[in-house]
């Protein structure tokens, strides 16, 4: 698949004190949610919260969201690489899916619209309290 790392990727460089003190402001949360595309930022961030939440003792719930917007044919097994990576980290995953009629234009601002009315409905039946995206500097504002 382009674009997706074979396994999620933690950098070495990044010391777990730094990424515990960075994620120590969740612990008040019992409920999360983490958005994972399947792209090599997203699914960092999965694998550094999952190891936070081992190495902190952290007992709340981490939910993985991702969406499949269905707009390219390779997009349901981005999916389900998603979940079996989330799978293999011990944490749930919901695959939510963009279905009706698609727009004739904007189609990227539309899928990222819709996206976050999956998750935003989602998390409201689940309870999650918080949604973590992440994103490289690379990405546009």
């Amino acid at each position: 698949m382009p674009n997706v790392p074979d396994a999620p990727v933690e950098p070495a460089w990044l010391p777990d004190d730094q990424v515990d003190a960075l994620f120590s402001r969740l612990i008040p949360f019992s409920n999360l949610a983490v958005a994972v595309s399947g792209g090599a930022d997203s699914l960092c961030l999965m694998t550094l919260l999952s190891e936070w939440k081992r190495r902190s003792g952290w007992r709340g719930t981490l939910e993985v969201l991702c969406v499949d917007h269905g707009l390219r044919p390779e997009s349901g097994e981005e999916a389900a690489f998603v979940a079996k990576c989330a799978g293999a980290r011990n944490l749930s995953c919901t695959i939510l899916h963009w279905a009706g009629d698609r727009p004739g234009r904007n189609i990227q601002e539309q899928a990222r619209l819709a996206r976050y009315r999956l998750m935003a409905a989602h998390m409201g039946r689940s309870g999650a309290q918080a949604l973590l995206l992440a994103h490289h500097l690379d990405d546009q504002a």
